[in-house]
């Protein structure tokens, strides 16, 4: 079994934090990898979803972004900060 998939398993968030460690590099494409792959994990979609709606916005792909705030807030994960980006 792969370190990725026992951290997984644990909670311990290890695709979302690998991918926002890429996304505060710059490194968008494998940020939206890993981000996606947490989501297969099974780690916290809300928190996963609104990660990669971020890196879609950053990386000018307003339309999927928003798309992907607007389930979000309608599903109930209304941060100030998700609400914000609407």
């Amino acid at each position: 079994m792969a370190v990725f998939d026992i951290l997984a398993q644990n909670g311990y968030l290890a695709g979302y934090h690998l991918g926002i460690a890429y996304r505060q590099r710059g490194l968008y494409a494998e940020a939206l990898r890993e981000l996606e792959r947490a989501l297969r994990a099974g780690e916290d979609t809300g928190l996963v979803r609104q990660a990669i709606a971020e890196v879609r916005l950053v990386r000018g792909e307003v339309e999927e972004a928003a798309m992907l705030y607007r389930e979000l807030v309608a599903a109930g994960r209304a941060s100030p900060e998700l609400q914000n980006e609407l």
